[in-house]
């Protein structure tokens, strides 16, 4: 009973990791146009393109963070059950895994609602996208990981 439990816990891993990207993809992808187009407003304007200002940056940083907070605590609390209950060593070592990298993102996102003009999500949600990809390959991984006979 408790493997089929596991297989759920990886599904919902990987389901919360996929929605985490989306989100880092989207605030990520905002907050780097609002950077890279802030000269060119006036064309902008005249082609009724809009993006966000750069002045709202920062409190998109710290929205991005506070957005995606409940689903870095909900990831580490999954792994953190795999890493305990796995007798698969295998999926164990996997989890301890993506126990650290889910601990960076948290570093990060800590970071960003603590210091939200330096952790600039445009530059530092690359950190959110790359480790949640690798926490979605460690969970398909792990999710076809034969049990020890």
């Amino acid at each position: 009973m408790l493997k089929t439990f596991q297989k759920k816990w990886h599904l919902i891993i990987l389901g919360l990791a996929f929605v985490m990207n989306l989100i880092s993809l989207y605030f990520g992808g905002s907050i780097y146009s609002a950077t890279s187009n802030q000269y060119i407003t006036h064309l902008n304007e005249m082609e009724n393109i809009s993006n966000y200002s750069v002045d709202a940056i920062p409190a998109l940083s710290q929205l991005a963070a506070f957005v995606t907070m409940p689903f870095v605590l909900l990831i580490m609390f999954f792994a953190f059950m795999i890493r305990i209950r796995s007798n698969n060593t295998n999926r164990r070592k996997v989890a301890g895994g993506m126990l650290m990298a889910i601990g960076i993102i948290f570093t990060v996102d800590v970071s960003t609602i603590i210091n939200p003009d330096y952790f600039d999500f445009g530059g530092w949600g690359f950190v959110w996208i790359t480790l949640s990809i690798l926490i979605i390959a460690g969970n398909i991984y792990s999710y076809f990981l034969k049990e020890k006979v």
